[in-house]
């Protein structure tokens, strides 16, 4: 966090970084918290989706009023587009500076597992904004220590029932030398997201072995989960579990999708009736992520992405 605030407290009117780690190192869950701080400090911040309207749109980066933090994740999974990204904000603000107008202060953060080659190569045009600290050409998540898992476990539990929370934070203390151990031997980089699997499991399935416990295990027992105690509830689910898997699968694969492309697709692909698809695009609405944007909705695949491949793959 502290070299984060580093690059936010540059003097330079635009700059780029880079972080890259492995799935579930905690890419995320750092940029979350790297933007609650900057807004305490007077920042714009927060993700930026790929596929959101046009840059030259948005209010707050042409009005200068604010500085601006602003996250792309998976930023290699939409290459051109994040370079479109990068190359607007360089040239607004290479505009500015030529005509004494004002520009605000922007941070742009990239995520990713890694970083190619051509990555490198494609950008060699805005590489005088990027910054690079002595030996540091991205940011690097290491192993993440054991007080950042169990501070993970605490805040998984935090969110049960308030009547149930001091009994299972007794329970999971008392555990902790064994849980620990266990988190171990199942993931040798120590990722944060096994930590949150983890305890997932422990409350709904208090009985249960850690010391047998392994990464594909933990991943099918929450994929089960969410199927039978989750996205079984929702009316509609049983009766068409077929297409609204498919759709959940085509949806991670493809990262994001309007509400008319969902209607393409079940137009295109399935044998259902009008009235049959309905049904299905609502019980599917009911489960998946979307954000809301000018009256428009895009719905997201099944994060996070470790997750996500596991499923598609189960799936297809």
């Amino acid at each position: 966090m502290a070299e984060l605030f580093t690059f936010l407290d540059t003097p330079d009117r635009f700059s780029w970084w880079m972080v890259e780690g492995l799935g579930g190192m905690g890419k995320s869950r750092l940029a979350m918290e790297f933007c609650t701080l900057a807004k305490a400090q007077g920042y714009y911040a927060g993700f930026y989706k790929l596929d959101n309207s046009v840059l030259p749109d948005n209010d707050k980066l042409l009005s200068g009023k604010l500085p601006i933090l602003m996250v792309i994740d998976y930023a290699m999974s939409n290459m051109a587009k994040t370079i479109e990204v990068l190359s607007f904000i360089q040239d607004k603000v290479n505009t500015a500076a030529t005509y004494g107008a004002s520009a605000p202060k922007i941070r742009v953060l990239l995520l990713d597992r890694k970083f190619s080659k051509e990555w490198f190569s494609s950008v060699s045009y805005i590489k005088a904004y990027v910054y690079q600290p002595e030996n540091h050409p991205t940011l690097q998540l290491s192993k993440d220590s054991e007080d950042i898992r169990w501070r993970i476990i605490e805040q998984v539990l935090n969110k049960e029932d308030e009547s149930e929370e001091q009994l299972l934070l007794a329970k999971f203390s008392a555990r902790k030398s064994e849980i620990m151990n266990a988190l171990d031997n199942l993931d040798v980089e120590k990722r944060p997201l096994y930590a949150f699997f983890a305890t997932e499991a422990l409350i709904y399935d208090p009985k249960r072995d850690i010391k047998n416990w392994n990464v594909h295990s933990l991943l099918d027992f929450h994929l089960h989960r969410l199927k039978n105690r989750i996205w079984a509830k929702k009316q509609g689910y049983l009766d068409h579990e077929f297409w609204v898997v498919k759709l959940l699968a085509l949806n991670t694969l493809a990262r994001s999708l309007t509400k008319e492309e969902i209607s393409d697709f079940l137009r295109a692909n399935s044998d259902l009736s009008t009235s049959e698809q309905k049904v299905v695009k609502e019980t599917y609405y009911s489960i998946a992520e979307y954000q809301l944007e000018d009256g428009a909705y895009t719905f997201y695949g099944l994060q996070p992405d470790i997750l996500g491949r596991i499923f598609y793959f189960d799936s297809v």
